[in-house]
């Protein structure tokens, strides 16, 4: 059987983090959300870590399509594999509702 996880929310940092050669991006997830078209007027959205930062933020504040339209441009590997369990999360959160507090 598989294991089931609840995700809460409430509990969660605040925080979106990506590391990516030496560089740390830590952005609020509230803010996060709000400067979509910041990053993509500055390039930033072309940096898959900052895409993926992105869209953890749209997953943290229930906007799943808009969290979706970003995974979907995810191709290294790790992000990859990240995206696939955010994916996944998503579903749990859209057929459990009550999981995703």
């Amino acid at each position: 059987m598989a294991e089931e996880r609840t995700v809460l929310r409430k509990t969660r940092v605040g925080t979106v983090v990506s590391d990516k050669n030496d560089k740390t991006i830590v952005v609020s997830v509230e803010r996060a959300a709000h400067m979509e078209s910041s990053l993509y007027r500055t390039g930033l959205l072309e940096d898959q870590h900052v895409r993926y930062a992105l869209a953890y933020a749209y997953f943290s504040s229930n906007r799943f399509p808009q969290a979706h339209k970003h995974l979907e441009h995810l191709t290294e590997p790790e992000l990859f594999r990240k995206g696939i369990e955010l994916r996944r999360l998503m579903q749990m959160c859209k057929e459990e509702p009550w999981k995703c507090l």
